[in-house]
């Protein structure tokens, strides 16, 4: 996971495990970097450390249900920023062609970037949150947390998206 996204799924981790297993917040980082690495190498399962160590079910949880809302958003980002790109390219492709129609011989119309200046990070509506909802309660579920757990856990990803 690059350093982004690490960032992001701890941004969004956090608030979970502080509502769910504050206890478990001293540990959030190291089970972050050890549930990384175990997914690279295809291992999706709960973290084990050994009989003598407690075992962060809650983070786990919390981390799993953040990197799956972190891969939905940014294909969502990636499509919402292509979708914008292509209308805002023919929309400035529309201008530019009217202008060189109405410019005098020779002139250079004036050239303006693509894009309708809006940002590409817009405010999240009720349904997408509701699905960023279902998946994060979803993935923290598979990760082994109860279903209690896994609401709390979505319920505080979604308001932490939602500030």
């Amino acid at each position: 996971m690059v350093r982004q996204q690490r960032a992001a799924v701890l941004a969004l981790a956090r608030p979970a495990v502080e509502a769910v297993a504050p206890q478990e917040l001293p540990l959030l980082e190291a089970t972050a970097a050890a549930w990384t690495g175990r997914v690279r190498r295809g291992e999706d399962e709960l973290l084990g450390f050994g009989a003598e160590a407690v075992v962060a079910v809650v983070s786990v949880g919390a981390i799993a249900a953040a990197e799956a809302v972190v891969q939905v958003m940014g294909s969502a980002v990636v499509d919402t920023a292509r979708d914008e790109a292509s209308s805002g390219m023919r929309r400035w492709l529309d201008r530019r062609s009217r202008r060189s129609e109405a410019a005098p011989d020779g002139a250079a119309p004036g050239a303006t970037p693509p894009g309708n200046g809006e940002s590409a990070a817009q405010a999240l509506s009720r349904e997408q949150l509701r699905e960023i909802r279902r998946v994060s309660h979803d993935r923290a579920r598979a990760a082994g947390v109860s279903a209690e757990q896994a609401e709390l856990i979505a319920d505080a990803i979604v308001g932490r998206l939602a500030q």
